[in-house]
């Protein structure tokens, strides 16, 4: 598709509500999702394990969240990519006061400008959030863990204290918090984070769905290769 593409919907100023799209999604010019390209109503309870592929504004979920819309309760996973400008593990970019709120991401995120965890081009508020994408590659002081700031703000937001941000592991901007994981076990639980909602099911060191719950990405619990310094014969026996 051109502008406004979405794996279900390429416009929607309506409620959306337990949906969830896999394969890919190209578009060759604005605002393009895993789920809707514009998004100016409400989506909630739906996922997505699309890569996506647009020129301007790429969401894992949502290209764009504007005027009235917001996304909640909300996951999404797969690659997510912008070849001009403003990419994000749930939204492209969201504005006009369009919340982001109870979603997280496993989603690999690039851009040569704007490109967060969970939001790219932020221009509204992002809460409840959590970002445990493996990487999030964009532009020099236009990249982060959660949103690339643009006037938008965060609140009550987490993020994976692995995730590679530039080729280098990630430093957490004040107010957000860091997830860790030691043996398999998170320090903070999602039910933790998104205690308020009550669409998810939760499940201890696991990921939440609907009606189920998902292992760890292997990216979160493996060991770190161990380096031994060899300075005599003994240890090569």
């Amino acid at each position: 598709g051109a502008a406004n593409t979405g794996a279900l919907i390429g416009v929607t100023y309506a409620s959306i509500f337990g949906c969830s799209a896999s394969g890919k999604v190209t578009g060759t010019m604005d605002t393009v999702g895993g789920i809707v390209g514009y998004c100016g109503g409400k989506i909630g309870s739906s996922f997505s394990t699309c890569d996506v592929n647009g020129k301007r504004l790429a969401g894992g979920i949502a290209g764009l969240a504007s005027m009235d819309g917001s996304v909640e309760n909300c996951w999404s996973s797969g690659s997510v990519s912008a070849s001009e400008d403003s990419a994000g593990g749930i939204a492209g970019g969201n504005s006009n006061d369009a919340v982001v709120k109870y979603c997280y991401s496993t989603v690999s995120v690039s851009a040569p400008t704007y490109a967060g965890g969970i939001v790219g081009q932020a221009q509204a508020q992002v809460e409840y959030c959590a970002a445990l994408n493996p990487s999030v590659t964009g532009g020099t002081n236009h990249v982060a863990t959660v949103n690339a700031t643009y006037g938008g703000s965060i609140s009550n937001c987490y993020a994976w204290d692995g995730m590679a941000m530039n080729g280098s592991t990630a430093d957490l901007p004040e107010g957000v918090t860091a997830i860790t994981v030691t043996g398999g076990t998170l320090n903070h639980q999602l039910s933790e984070i998104f205690g308020a909602s009550e669409v998810w099911t939760f499940e201890d060191n696991k990921l939440p769905g609907f009606g189920v719950t998902y292992d760890l990405p292997d990216y979160m619990t493996a060991k770190p290769e161990q380096i031994i310094e060899i300075d005599s014969a003994d240890k090569l026996a």
